[in-house]
């Protein structure tokens, strides 16, 4: 069969056209730094790597989660603190006020100390963080304590799922401070003591020894708890950070081209892009010389 200029003409724009599709290729590769961008470049990867990207999705998800649970945890176990050396404090004014020895300019002097660490510890009670009231259970909108000291919030647990289908508690109750349901409230007693002081009962201040003591180690065990929720927290927010890190380092493997390797195939892709474009041209010179004789 005689080979004619179209044929060849036909040949080296084929050719032209599939050593351009793959310096195209290269050329998107190295800008992209991906190997795996459309079902066409690889379909087996392309689908492992939708299915990782939902995995990374949820594992962001509950890692979000878990750092602004943290991030509460944190607040409350600090606040809780503070609580704790506020009970301190009235509790050692009680010891030292419940002496006989105490005038009652004294007494006095402390109500108005007792006043202020009851308002101090009303405001640490209705502290707020990144989801809302900390010390209300689940209703996190609306203050715990009222301006009587009274409770306004539940003993509800909010959840953090921290892995798919794995959930913890994330909250403390506001009864550490009202003792609602059992226990101290804390409110009331400084409200008690305040009134003791300030009309200088020796007695009273005496049968308020134990109330304020154990004021003191409810918060402090309340304290201890938020500690505890804390550590859960935290470990859960590493667990989850590694799991995060796994599953976009074995995306990684699958969607991203080793570079080396992309731009060796770039410099062949465009070295046989000039010799196919060298030929074409060839061909199209000697057609026309042909041509013009």
């Amino acid at each position: 069969m005689r080979v004619t200029d179209q044929m060849r003409f036909n040949v080296a724009i084929a050719n032209q056209e599939r050593v351009s599709e793959n310096l195209l290729t290269a050329t998107k590769r190295a800008a992209t730094g991906k190997a795996v961008d459309a079902p066409s470049d690889d379909p087996v990867s392309f689908a492992a790597i939708g299915s990782r990207d939902a995995a990374i999705q949820r594992m962001q998800m509950h890692l979000s989660a878990a750092e602004d649970a943290k991030g509460d945890a944190e607040l409350a176990e600090s606040t809780l603190a503070q609580a704790t050396n506020l009970l301190a404090r009235a509790r050692e004014l009680t010891i030292g006020m419940a002496s006989g020895d105490k005038s009652q300019a004294d007494r006095a002097g402390a109500a108005k100390e007792v006043t202020q660490i009851r308002t101090a510890l009303m405001g640490l009670a209705n502290t707020q963080g990144a989801r809302g009231y900390l010390f209300g259970g689940t209703k996190t909108d609306v203050p715990p304590i009222n301006g009587a000291g009274g409770f306004q919030g539940n003993d509800g647990v909010i959840p953090v799922e921290i892995a798919d289908g794995v959930t913890i508690a994330s909250n403390e109750s506001g009864k550490a401070f009202t003792g609602a349901g059992g226990g101290r409230d804390l409110f009331a007693d400084l409200a008690t003591l305040a009134t003791a002081l300030g009309s200088n009962d020796v007695p009273g201040l005496q049968n308020l020894l134990d109330p304020i003591e154990k004021g003191q180690r409810q918060i402090v065990d309340a304290r201890a708890g938020a500690g505890m929720t804390l550590e859960r927290l935290a470990s859960a927010s590493d667990v989850s950070g590694s799991a995060l890190a796994t599953l976009q380092a074995a995306r990684s493997r699958r969607s991203d081209a080793d570079l080396a390797s992309v731009f060796s195939q770039l410099t062949q892709a465009k070295s046989a892009y000039d010799q196919s474009l060298s030929v074409t041209k060839e061909i199209l010179s000697l057609a026309s010389m042909a041509r013009g004789s």
